[in-house]
């Protein structure tokens, strides 16, 4: 550990107990970014979960609590990390995906980790190579409403049948941000989960199902799970905010703004788009406030997306996901994620 390093917390689960019945006093309990060991019943085996590296995004940190309230015992020893604690209770709960000023902790698990979130990703990728798990599960939830999914950096049958555990989607993405699922390699598979809106309860329901499936099945790789993922997406784009513009979200368009994204946007996550739907309008600066890059830089805007009478429209068929009806989100990340419709 340097002089610089965040303190991150290490706990057996037994020392928790009794845990708090309410999930904000459980992540009080937990002082800061944390580690937690639950015993399994083959403990030379290992698996891990991580949560809340997005303080807005509480169903695997709900799931995990109510598996630690029941006293699940694993199969095989599991370790918890629990990153965005202080984000997760500065009030009203569960609404900052991280500190004001703080940079967002999926977009610094690579070089140079500087600051507090750079820091703690390291920190975070250090004990995961240490604890050498046959699993990673990143719990997460998606920016606007919409159904559940999982996220690879590669396409792999043992990456399916991690996202198996909880839904029957899957999308394989090349982009790389510093997310945690891009640390994955052959003998290290981590994979993501989008368990869908973070204000659902059928979401903390679909991460609580999905974390108990994790933990109780004893072999991961030949229960056929893989099997179980009926829809693949490859490749996806980021539709996002150009740098220098303005967007808000309404009904209709708003005056003063670039972008004004429409409001029931998340609705069209994994439906189909064509050039009938209205995802937003444009003001004076048209599609040059938006991009769409692609490999060596390129603006791939005006090739998937265009305008009509002030509206932004799809030039082609497309297939959106985490659609967000947040301006803060989808300025600072990007609008949505698309592939072409099949």
């Amino acid at each position: 550990m340097t002089a610089t390093d965040v303190t991150i917390h290490h706990f057996d689960s037994e020392d928790l107990y009794p845990v708090s019945e309410n999930i904000d006093g459980f992540l009080q309990q937990l002082g800061g970014p944390a580690w937690i060991h639950i015993k399994g019943e083959n403990s030379q085996r290992t698996r891990v979960v991580t949560t809340l590296l997005h303080g807005n995004e509480p169903s695997g940190s709900i799931a995990l609590h109510r598996c630690l309230l029941e006293g699940k015992k694993p199969v095989v020893d599991l370790h918890c990390f629990i990153a965005s604690t202080e984000a997760a209770l500065t009030p009203p709960l569960f609404t900052q995906r991280s500190l004001p000023g703080h940079a967002d902790l999926n977009r610094c698990f690579q070089e140079p980790f500087e600051g507090v979130e750079g820091s703690i990703a390291r920190q975070c990728l250090e004990h995961i190579e240490k604890l050498a798990p046959e699993a990673v599960i990143d719990i997460h939830n998606t920016s606007g409403d919409g159904p559940a999914f999982g996220v690879s950096a590669y396409e792999k049958t043992a990456h399916n049948a991690l996202a198996a555990c909880f839904t029957h989607r899957m999308v394989i993405t090349d982009l790389r941000f510093g997310a945690l699922l891009e640390a994955t390699r052959e003998d290290l598979h981590i994979v993501t989960v989008e368990c869908g809106g973070n204000q659902e309860s059928s979401s903390h329901q679909l991460a609580y199902d999905g974390l108990c499936r994790y933990l109780l099945t004893d072999d991961l790789y030949s229960a056929d799970l893989s099997r179980e993922i009926l829809e693949l997406l490859k490749h996806p784009l980021r539709l996002e905010l150009a740098a220098g513009s303005s967007l808000t979200h309404h009904d209709q368009k708003k005056p003063g703004f670039d972008v004004t994204v429409a409001e029931d946007i998340e609705q069209h996550n994994f439906g189909e788009v064509t050039s009938e739907t209205t995802l937003g309008w444009l003001g004076d600066k048209g599609l040059d406030a938006l991009t769409v890059n692609a490999p060596q830089d390129k603006n791939l805007i005006r090739h998937y997306f265009t305008e009509q009478q002030s509206r932004l429209v799809p030039k082609i068929p497309l297939k959106l996901f985490m659609a967000t009806p947040n301006p803060e989100i989808a300025a600072s990340d990007c609008l949505c994620y698309f592939v072409t419709a099949e």
